[in-house]
């Protein structure tokens, strides 16, 4: 079972911090777990830290490795 998103994004915030620095990790982790950037995580990391959305939306549109829709569970890249 998942834990909700409230209490994994809180947990990731006080392992990783706060600060804008901590975006990307914060990001790869929330991914990791959900296999893509829900919009409810990404907008409580917003109301528990110092990043903006208008970062996060730079950050993760920029880097190919991000995604904004969930995926199957196995990919395949030619």
């Amino acid at each position: 079972m998942t834990q909700p998103i409230d209490e994994f994004v809180q947990q990731t915030i006080e392992r990783l911090g706060r600060r804008p620095e901590a975006t990307i990790p914060i990001l790869q982790a929330i991914q990791e777990h959900y296999r893509y950037l829900p919009d409810d995580a990404l907008s409580r990391v917003c109301d528990l830290t110092e990043i903006t959305p208008a970062r996060i939306a730079g950050v993760s549109s920029f880097f190919m490795q991000f995604r904004h829709q969930p995926v199957g569970e196995h990919m395949i890249s030619v």
